[in-house]
């Protein structure tokens, strides 16, 4: 007897065009380190009142379908469903290397002088490089795109540097929306032939989590409206295979910290944020599965602990007011992420004593909402 194992399991994925509708055809492998997909039944009890004290029955009156999935975090593997939680979608790719480029400390800008900023966007992030000696490479914010051939940046500053070096500056934003995304999903268990399809599934959660030594990870909470087991593949096709990214760690993958605005020199020993999207599977009379998923308004939130060096993040937490939370995270072969969380409150920072021979830390929890100036709660840039 053959029984299935977890080495011989995949799982394949497919964006639907109709929700709940398995779109078929050729789907993507993708890797995951744990999954708890399934269907469900929910059942009530007959509660007809009997002399001989059985009881009279149990009824199925639904079934449920969701579950997780983890991953370690792989550049633009997730991608879809980065866009699925955020309700948006990547706005044109943009990365250009030129000589026209130079800096003015002056305004704080960055120009090109062959106009090439048509496809950058107010409020995404760019990594530059290949300036004169590395002064201004790094990480900066658009604050401003005064025009194709003018970007104003934050969260660094430039020094003048006239145009001549070959740079390059490059990323692709992506901001929480409101256009929802759902998935196909299928388990295959290779040793037993059997597949069984989610339809219908939509991001309730994504998370990331940061730790000390270790590799970066997180974990997809999706809501469905159906599922079934075959003994067939609903996709058909030469499916596309699972990425070969690198998985990013937390040693040498954490490039940069920003918080209130600047570069922290904090020592951070743990980060970790989920985005929801409050979904929710709705039920009706005459069907046994849910009849759609919604979903409903945008929660953020995390967590962080720090060296206890001074008492910045004991101040965020008094004064409340708001402060921005960014996290670049960028792999071996150099394409990375940028995580902004432009409008983020600290709302408990505690560093209790854990005993003798031990480091004071503070244990930062913290909540995202909407930016009154880009009108988004959450970011991201990516690059490669």
């Amino acid at each position: 007897m053959t029984f299935a194992s977890a080495n011989r399991e995949s799982l394949l994925y497919k964006v639907e065009s109709t929700e709940g509708t398995n779109p078929g055809g050729v789907a993507t492998y993708l890797n995951f380190t744990t999954n708890n997909l399934d269907k469900s039944n929910s059942t009530t009890q007959d509660d007809t009142v009997r002399s001989d004290t059985n009881v009279a029955g149990t009824i199925r009156t639904g079934t449920s379908t969701s579950g997780d999935v983890g991953f370690r975090l792989r550049h633009s593997e997730y991608d879809p469903f980065l866009e699925a939680v955020l309700r948006g979608a990547y706005a044109t790719a943009y990365t250009d290397t030129a000589t026209t480029i130079s800096f003015a400390d002056a305004d704080n800008s960055v120009n090109d002088s062959a106009s090439g900023f048509a496809n950058v966007v107010a409020g995404q992030w760019l990594k530059i490089s290949g300036t004169a000696s590395g002064t201004n490479d790094g990480w900066y914010k658009v604050a401003t795109k005064t025009s194709t051939a003018k970007l104003i940046l934050s969260h660094g500053t430039v020094t003048d540097e006239s145009a001549a070096e070959s740079i390059t500056l490059k990323g692709t934003y992506l901001a929480n929306a409101t256009t929802e995304k759902s998935f196909t999903v299928e388990r295959v268990l290779a040793d037993i032939t059997q597949f069984q399809a989610f339809t219908g599934l939509k991001v309730n959660t994504l998370g990331l989590n940061f730790n000390t030594d270790d590799i970066a990870g997180g974990s997809i909470s999706l809501v469905g409206r159906d599922g079934s087991y075959t003994g067939a593949s609903g996709f058909a096709g030469g499916h596309a295979t699972a990425s070969t990214a690198p998985a990013m760690n937390t040693v040498d993958d954490i490039k940069a910290i920003f918080v209130n605005g600047a570069l922290s020199t904090a020592n951070f020993a743990s980060l970790d944020f989920s985005v929801t999207t409050n979904s929710e599977a709705i039920r009706a009379i005459g069907n046994l599965a849910a009849v759609a998923v919604n979903q409903r308004s945008i929660g953020i939130s995390g967590n962080f602990t720090v060296f206890k060096e001074d008492r910045t993040f004991d101040a965020f937490k008094s004064d409340f007011t708001p402060i921005d939370l960014v996290i670049v995270t960028e792999d071996s072969n150099g394409d990375g992420y940028v995580w902004d969380f432009p409008q983020t409150y600290i709302e408990g920072s505690t560093s209790g004593n854990q005993g003798i021979n031990t480091d004071i830390q503070d244990a930062v929890s913290f909540s995202a909402v909407l930016d009154p100036t880009q009108g988004i709660s959450a970011s991201v840039t990516k690059y490669t």
